[in-house]
């Protein structure tokens, strides 16, 4: 029998709170002894001085920087993380994301000097898309310093029997609270062709 309905989407979405957080830094130093700068890859600035470089670690793609008024030279995407060329002096940046949010006027701990080579550890969540069958999509929203999350998941048209790890769950939508691991999530309408799929629910790298 063929599906005469489509699921939209299953969305597994953060519930935020004051105290959460989908993007941080975990920590800013100098790198002294990186030559990148000054000898490897330098670029200068409209002062046509040489810039420094932020090198931030982050395995997530897809985010937008925004510098104070000083600028940024230049951006390059490298294997686990960004290039920001920046001005002597820069003191803030922005970091924006279309899943993960808004870290906004993060201050520098330290003066940027040029020339120089500096290591930005991002703390984030993640985006992961798990399926993607028919019109069905999972997109999970991670973040790192909670033990699980709440789930909202949806079907259109609503009512869906809704199975997680073959347990009766009731029917879409549905609102829980589900702890990091996989899942087997099983959707079911009017008896029609079934959809299933895995959830995974993970947490962020925590290093602190």
């Amino acid at each position: 029998m063929t599906i005469q309905y489509l699921f939209a989407s299953l969305l597994l979405a953060l519930s935020l709170t004051i105290q959460s957080q989908n993007i941080a830094v975990q920590s800013f130093q100098p790198l002294p002894n990186d030559l990148d700068a000054r000898v490897h890859h330098p670029r200068r600035d409209q002062n046509g001085q040489i810039a420094a470089i932020i090198k931030i670690v982050t395995t997530q793609t897809g985010f937008d920087w925004e510098p104070d008024m000083s600028g940024i030279v230049a951006v390059e995407r490298k294997t686990g993380e960004y290039w920001l060329w920046v001005p002597r002096g820069a003191r803030r940046l922005t970091i924006k994301h279309d899943q993960l949010g808004i870290l906004r006027n993060y201050e520098y701990p330290i003066p940027i000097e040029g020339a120089s080579v500096y290591e930005m550890v991002l703390a984030t969540g993640e985006v992961r898309i798990l399926n993607n069958y028919r019109n069905f999509e999972a997109t999970e929203l991670n973040e790192s310093l909670n033990k699980g999350k709440e789930v909202t998941i949806t079907s259109a048209p609503s009512g869906a029997e809704l199975r997680i790890n073959n347990n009766l769950m009731g029917n879409t939508p549905w609102t829980g609270m589900l702890e990091y691991g996989s899942y087997n999530l099983r959707l079911q309408h009017n008896f029609e062709e079934v959809i299933e799929t895995i959830a995974v629910i993970q947490g962020g790298k925590n290093r602190w």
